[in-house]
C-alpha cells in the first residue's frame, strides 16, 4: 500500500483535531479542531451503552470530522488511511487498547494497534494507536509526541519535559524511551486556584510584566527552600497580612508547583522542553531560574504529527515515502 498523504487524528480528552498531512514531510496542509475530546463525546452516551455501539458511533462522529476537512481543503481524501492517537484507545474511547510496554524505540516504535478496515460507517482505515506503560505510571498521547520529537533532536540521552495539565518527564537512552514519570502539577494548580482557600487570593492574568515574573522566580526559588505544604498556606497569609495582589499571588503558586516538579533533574543530561503557549514560557523560566540548561521546541501538533508518520509502517505503507 502507498500513500502521499494521511488524516492524522489528536483525540484528546478535551479536544479533537483532524489534519491532512503529507505523508512525505509530515506537515498539515489543513485541519480541524474542536471541543469534542472524548469526555465530552462520552457525556453525549448513555452509561449503558454497549462498547460495540459506542464505537460504531464515534466512528460516524469521525466520518462527519473527515467531511468538514474535505470540504474545507477542497481536496479529494477519499480513503486516505486515519491514525489515532491519545485518549481514543482509552476506555472511553473508540476502542480500548492495552497500553504498550516499555522500552520503546523512538525508530521503529513497537505500539499495540489495532486497525479498522473501511466499512459503511467511515470508509477509511483507521490505525488506531495505544499508550504506553511503566512500572507505575501511564500516558496515551505523549508518546507519539516523542516520536516526532526524536525527528528533530538527537535523543540518544536525554530527557523530555512536556508541560500539560500532567506533565511527562519522558527519559531517553540509546534510542529508547526507558522510563516516564507523570506529575499532577497542572491539574493541583487548577484545583488550588478554583477550589481551595487560596482561590481568594489568587487572580490569572497573562504571563511578561515585571511584576508576573518576579512573583514567579520568586515562588520557583521558594521551593527548593521550603515544605510546599507551608509554601502553599503562606500564599494565603501574605494575602492577608502583607496585601500581596492576587495576581502575583496567582504567579508565585505556579512557580511553586513548577519549581518543585522540576527541581529534582539533572542538569548534566541534554533536556528538551516541548509544548506550546504560555505554560511552556513559565516552564522555561523555571529552569533557567535553577540553571538548568536546555532547548525548546514549541508546536506540539506538528510533533504529533510527525510522530504518527513514523507509526505509517504499521500500516504497510510504502517506506520509501517516509
Amino acid at each position: 500500500m502507498t500513500t502521499t498523504h494521511f488524516l492524522g487524528c489528536d483525540w484528546g480528552t478535551s479536544s479533537f483535531r483532524l489534519h491532512l498531512v503529507d505523508a512525505s514531510t509530515g506537515e498539515s496542509l489543513c485541519h480541524i479542531q474542536d471541543s469534542d475530546g472524548i469526555q465530552a463525546v462520552r457525556l453525549r452516551l448513555t452509561k449503558t451503552r454497549p462498547a460495540e455501539e459506542r464505537s460504531r458511533w464515534m466512528r460516524s462522529l469521525l466520518r462527519e470530522k473527515t467531511e468538514l476537512l474535505a470540504r474545507r481543503s477542497n481536496m479529494d481524501i477519499d480513503g486516505l488511511p486515519i491514525l489515532v492517537s491519545g485518549m481514543a484507545s482509552s476506555s472511553i474511547g473508540l476502542c480500548e487498547l492495552p497500553y504498550a510496554r516499555l522500552p520503546l524505540s523512538l525508530e521503529k516504535p513497537n505500539l499495540v494497534t489495532r486497525i479498522f478496515t473501511p466499512s459503511e460507517i467511515l470508509p477509511h482505515t483507521i490505525l488506531l494507536i495505544s499508550g504506553i506503560s511503566g512500572e507505575d505510571d501511564v500516558m496515551r498521547g505523549e508518546e507519539i509526541q516523542v516520536l516526532g520529537l526524536s525527528d528533530q533532536y538527537s535523543l540518544d540521552q536525554s530527557i523530555c519535559i512536556l508541560p500539560g495539565t500532567h506533565s511527562k518527564h519522558l527519559y531517553i537512552k540509546d534510542g529508547n524511551l526507558v522510563n516516564f514519570r507523570s506529575f499532577l502539577t497542572g491539574e493541583l494548580f487548577d484545583l488550588l486556584q478554583s477550589h481551595s482557600i487560596l482561590s481568594e487570593s489568587v487572580d490569572a492574568i497573562d504571563f511578561g510584566s515585571p511584576d508576573s515574573v518576579s512573583s514567579f522566580r520568586k515562588g520557583v526559588e521558594e521551593s527548593g527552600s521550603n515544605s510546599l505544604l507551608h509554601s502553599l498556606f503562606t500564599i494565603r497569609a501574605r494575602h492577608l497580612l502583607k496585601g500581596s495582589s492576587p495576581q502575583n499571588n496567582y504567579f508565585r503558586l505556579s512557580g511553586l508547583l513548577i519549581g518543585t516538579e522540576v527541581r529534582e533533574l539533572k542538569s548534566d543530561v541534554p533536556i528538551v522542553l516541548a509544548g506550546s503557549g504560555s505554560l511552556t514560557k513559565l516552564y522555561s523560566e523555571a529552569l533557567n531560574e535553577m540553571g538548568i540548561d536546555h532547548e525548546t521546541e514549541t508546536g506540539t501538533d506538528r510533533l504529533t504529527l510527525l510522530g504518527q508518520r513514523k507509526c505509517l509502517p504499521l500500516l504497510n505503507i510504502d517506506s520509501s515515502l517516509i
